[in-house]
């Protein structure tokens, strides 16, 4: 056999290896000449046009023309320094569409160091581009959204301290229309923030319990959009605290019908309150009557109060989408509960409980220990890791436990089993929705942060009257 003949079949067996490269790799497959003018040959993979024939015009079929001076630069630069190019792109796929690959090619060299071809191989990137890129929007909506938040928070902090007479009745209002918004809050997460129906809104804000007989709630479907829907929410939540305060809710024998209709693209909300007792006039004008009205206008809607003989009557008007106006199938239905009504626990029934709270959060953990603490509790801990609550457990008669859904990132599964193995009743105090809580215990009870303290209370006073704790003497 010759030399020649060998150097034939080196040459073939080489052009098999590299054939079965092209077909077995997932990336596209590339060779150009060595001054880029020629694609000589491309594998597409279906992602992009094959090139069987020598062509001049790939800058054009593949590039997406706002890349093409980029890529022609990054050429030029790996052509220059006779490195490897590499570059992100957008290319035109095979079906037309726009698409973003990872291309890189290696300089093939003659004997005397100068470029002879380039072979290179592009990887389809399209799925991680655009996912990056709805990251970025995303994060620009979270971002947009928190701002709006905080700013909201500082404008109602800034006007409940106008309006109160001493620093605890700033506490409790502040406090108040924080809750109102955090539930507002919740229900759109559930509905991955497309929007409220307005039924559970109120009931939500008007902490309706089930047997609550003298609100009556009616009105057709309808889904509001996230800002609407808290700014409905804060109205509703205001014009209940001053129901309860000074309207119909703060008698035995006072009603409060809440009725709304949609016409015209508009929905019509009507809050009538009846036998509450006579409404002085004129009516004293609060940070509630103000935000109602302001909030409406705010929406390019309006909000107008009139007083009669039965007591207090608000007429609300805003304008909703036509999709929301026009079709009852978009509304979003969000859980069907209403949330129980909140009962204040007296302090006789915490004193002298001894109570484990397991937060890692430090101004929670006190805001729980104060409150527990004011009640008579004997409170152990806060633990603040899953280690250190085992061992509170492990050494400690307790009467029953508040449990953090999330301890710095740690899941609370070995804190709720150790708690069920010991027989002592526990409630999850958490920011997170059911679907967080523990698998094993998805359907123990609940406390949502933020809470008022008399809800604290009254799930540690529940939580800790609850039956069969076996570590007690």
């Amino acid at each position: 056999m010759t030399a020649n003949s060998n150097d034939d079949n080196k040459l073939r067996d080489s052009e098999e290896r590299f054939r079965a490269f092209v077909t077995a790799s997932y990336d596209v497959v590339y060779r150009m000449s060595a001054d880029w003018s020629e694609m000589r040959a491309l594998s597409g993979k279906d992602f992009i046009a094959d090139t069987e024939n020598p062509s001049g015009g790939w800058l054009q079929r593949y590039i997406h023309p706002d890349d093409q001076r980029r890529v022609l630069a990054a050429i030029e630069e790996a052509i220059h320094n006779k490195s490897t190019y590499e570059l992100e792109h957008r290319v035109i796929r095979v079906d037309g569409t726009l698409g973003w690959t990872r291309s890189r090619a290696i300089p093939m060299l003659d004997g005397k160091g100068e470029i002879v071809e380039w072979f290179g191989a592009a990887s389809d990137v399209t799925e991680r581009k655009t996912a990056e890129d709805t990251q970025k929007v995303l994060m620009s909506e979270l971002d947009h959204r928190v701002k709006n938040t905080l700013a909201a928070v500082q404008a109602i902090a800034q006007h409940t301290l106008r309006n109160a007479n001493d620093p605890a009745e700033f506490v409790t209002s502040f406090n108040g229309r924080i809750r109102a918004m955090s539930r507002v809050h919740s229900i759109l997460t559930s509905a991955r923030w497309q929007g409220a129906d307005l039924h559970r809104l109120v009931g939500d804000q008007l902490m309706l319990a089930p047997d609550e007989y003298r609100v009556t709630v009616s009105g057709p479907a309808v889904n509001l959009r996230p800002q609407m829907a808290r700014d409905a929410a804060l109205m509703i939540y205001e014009l209940g605290i001053n129901s309860r305060k000074y309207g119909a809710l703060a008698t035995p024998a006072g009603t409060l019908a809440i009725t709304w209709t949609i016409g015209g693209g508009r929905l019509r909300l009507n809050w009538d309150e009846r036998g509450g007792g006579p409404v002085a006039v004129p009516l004293k004008r609060g940070f509630g009557t103000t935000l109602v009205e302001r909030t409406a206008l705010g929406q390019s809607g309006r909000a107008h109060m009139a007083i009669n003989e039965g007591g207090l009557v608000w007429d609300i008007e805003l304008p909703l989408p036509a999709q929301a106006a026009a079709a009852a199938e978009l509304v979003q239905q969000v859980a069907d509960a209403t949330p129980p009504g909140v009962q204040s626990a007296t302090g006789h029934r915490l004193a002298g409980k001894r109570l484990l709270v397991v937060e890692d959060e430090p101004l929670i953990a006190l805001e729980i220990v104060d409150g527990l603490e004011s009640a008579g509790a004997h409170v152990l801990g806060p633990a603040g890791t899953v280690n250190e609550a085992l061992r509170v457990i492990a050494n400690t008669k307790l009467h029953a436990a508040l449990l953090d859904a999330n301890l710095g990132g740690h899941p609370v599964d070995d804190v709720a089993a150790a708690l069920a193995r010991s027989n002592v009743p526990f409630i999850f105090v958490t920011g997170y929705g059911r679907e967080a809580l523990p698998r094993a215990f998805a359907t123990m009870p609940m406390l949502s942060k933020p809470f008022s303290p008399e809800q604290l209370l009254d799930a540690a006073a529940r939580v800790s009257g609850s039956c069969g704790v076996g570590r007690i003497a």
